[in-house]
């Protein structure tokens, strides 16, 4: 199995007294992912970036600040780089202190967990780098935690490392990513756009959104989704409801899951809910999302495989997914339904017709002698061709 690297890095703060001065709203760890057999390659890539934007250092997003064009020109050279990005963003502002997360401890030992079981249910061969730095509680506690968890054998491994950043280029890469997602979490670090008129951010995401294979928010709250959602474009309030609920209902209903199909069918809830967060009337390609869904899979997944045992299963479920020749998504409105009865209709409508043409001539050679529909398990299908 192929070896993964994973260079980590955590933006943000335990403290939760928000009136202090350098005390941020969230926490967000972020980890650039590489395949052993592309590192020293996607490395020397991102080497020349630095050269560029960074002659004199590191890489910084201290050093571009609320610059959003050099921000912008810095993540379209980093989109052409062989990496992808996975993170997880806590919102402290919503964790129940009083249930024992208000602790340091507790906190740490909680998100080493969701970040343990994200990273290594996906990638069971992960060698981790994480930055060394004066307060790196956070690390050392989730390489206790993989440890304790981690029995090595031939199919599952994990090795750790710890890095001045200045000595890894990709720990600098994942510092620069994590401060540019919280250019959208975090409400001390809004762009400078964000500051005066329309936001930057989804420029931002336009650049990167493609490799990202997991941004994972907890607490996942429902009306952060519905917030986000009226914000932007047409809206039908009943639909976006029921359709982000159902689909955080069966993501939180599958939590640990070992079932490939299952963690498939959940992984694509969450890439749908992303990038619904983002861009709500955008649909989603079918190829970007057999990329994403391939990469967290570990082997490249089919469109047969994604219509029929991700997107026709979870519609079986009940779950709302608009489809056109556009992708999917989930439906926000009137017109995404419609999109999806079109869709439809121009599946199953030729199908009907012709079935009814063989039909028709059966019982024609057969002077009505037979009919091929008439059986119990096609009465409801037979229904549809006797009704007038």
């Amino acid at each position: 199995m192929q070896d993964q690297y994973a260079f980590v890095s955590e933006y943000g703060n335990y403290d939760f007294d928000f009136t202090k001065e350098g005390v941020s709203t969230h926490f967000i760890v972020t980890a650039i992912i590489v395949d052993g057999n592309k590192l020293e390659g996607v490395r020397g890539q991102v080497e020349s970036i630095r050269q560029k934007y960074f002659p004199t250092g590191e890489i910084s997003s201290i050093k571009v600040s609320e610059d959003d064009e050099q921000r912008l020109l810095i993540l379209k050279s980093l989109a052409s780089v062989d990496f992808h990005i996975f993170s997880m963003v806590v919102d402290k502002k919503k964790l129940n202190l009083e249930g024992g997360l208000g602790y340091k401890r507790s906190f740490h030992k909680y998100l080493n967990g969701r970040v343990h079981d994200e990273l290594y249910t996906t990638f069971s061969n992960l060698k981790l780098v994480a930055r060394q730095h004066e307060s790196k509680e956070f690390m050392e506690g989730f390489v206790a935690y993989v440890n304790k968890k981690h029995i090595p054998n031939l199919f599952s491994q994990a090795e750790f490392g710890f890095v001045d950043s200045k000595d890894e280029l990709l720990i600098q890469v994942a510092d620069f990513i994590g401060a540019t997602l919280a250019k959208h979490f975090e409400e001390k670090t809004l762009s400078a756009k964000e500051k005066t008129s329309s936001s930057s951010y989804e420029d931002f995401w336009g650049l990167i959104s493609n490799k990202i294979i997991g941004l994972r928010e907890w607490p996942n709250q429902f009306q952060d989704f519905m917030a986000d959602i009226k914000t932007q474009g047409i809206f039908n309030d009943i639909i976006a409801r029921q359709s982000v609920a159902l689909a955080l209902q069966y993501i939180s209903s599958n939590e640990g899951s070992m079932a490939p199909f299952v963690r498939d069918q959940a992984n694509f809830l969450r890439f749908l809910l992303l990038n619904l967060r983002i861009e709500p009337n955008k649909y989603v390609s079918t190829m970007e999302i057999i990329k994403n869904l391939s990469k967290l899979r570990g082997r490249s997944l089919t469109p047969y495989y994604l219509r029929s045992r991700i997107v026709g299963k979870l519609r079986d479920e009940g779950l709302l997914i608009a489809s056109s020749d556009k992708g999917y998504k989930l439906p926000v409105s009137e017109a995404d339904l419609f999109d999806f009865v079109n869709h439809s209709n121009l599946i199953v409508q030729p199908m009907l017709l012709r079935l009814e043409k063989c039909r028709n001539q059966i019982l024609l050679a057969t002077k009505n002698g037979l009919d091929i529909l008439d059986r119990p398990e096609y009465e409801r299908l037979g229904r549809f061709f006797r009704e007038e």
